[in-house]
């Protein structure tokens, strides 16, 4: 999945490297994304990691802020973050 998503290769180039045919690879990446699509229903990371995140901008706008009000509420978001 690296070398398709992130590196950019084309099924050819993937089939050549990993000696197998464009079709195995594409069923390969399709198998693959099915995976973590199922994975994601389940476990939520991509949905936890979005509200974390949502969660530290508005910490971080706050501290910016810079008033001991707003960094004591920047502080309680912080402890408050589930990981």
């Amino acid at each position: 999945m690296e070398l398709y998503f992130d590196m950019d290769w084309s099924l050819s180039e993937i089939g050549e490297e990993l000696e197998i045919s464009r079709q195995g690879v594409y069923d390969m990446l399709s198998r693959a994304s099915k995976s973590l699509e199922s994975y994601e229903q389940r476990l939520r990371l991509l949905a936890r990691s979005d509200a974390v995140r949502s969660q530290l901008d508005h910490a971080g706008r706050l501290l910016e802020q810079g008033g001991p009000a707003q960094i004591e509420q920047a502080k309680k978001i912080i402890q408050e973050i589930e990981i």
